[in-house]
């Protein structure tokens, strides 16, 4: 269970600035040499095979007829809430730090979702 989630936490713990920028306001965007990315961006890099996707002119994550943040969630076997509080910057004070999202990662894979319904009952969802 949580494979791909896993697999994203060791791409992010082994990312080095080679080339790739890291910054959660970005899915996935090639500009000159450099390409910036976030944390699902960087899962379409390293593999880009994995079906993930960012629609050149909408700048939308897509996967499987989904966008956005359904998509990283139906990738990852996640809810949208998940997907938004592990991927979505305005859930993070620093955007520019990988560990973090490790972090975050962590401590969803410790509590198997267990907090998640507070989590939205907090944000009144």
């Amino acid at each position: 269970m949580f494979e791909k989630l896993n697999e994203l936490r060791k791409l992010l713990i082994e990312h080095r600035d080679n080339g790739v920028q890291f910054n959660l306001f970005r899915w996935k965007t090639t500009m000159g040499c450099n390409t910036i990315c976030c944390a699902v961006g960087l899962h379409m890099y390293h593999k880009p095979d994995c079906g993930l996707v960012v629609d050149e002119w909408t700048s939308e994550l897509r996967f499987e007829g989904l966008r956005s943040y359904k998509a990283a969630a139906k990738f990852y076997g996640i809810t949208e809430s998940e997907a938004l509080f592990l991927f979505s910057p305005r859930h993070y004070h620093v955007h520019d730090d990988p560990m973090l999202v490790v972090a975050r990662i962590d401590w969803f894979l410790k509590i198997k979702g267990g907090a998640w319904d507070m989590l939205a009952a907090f944000e009144g969802t």
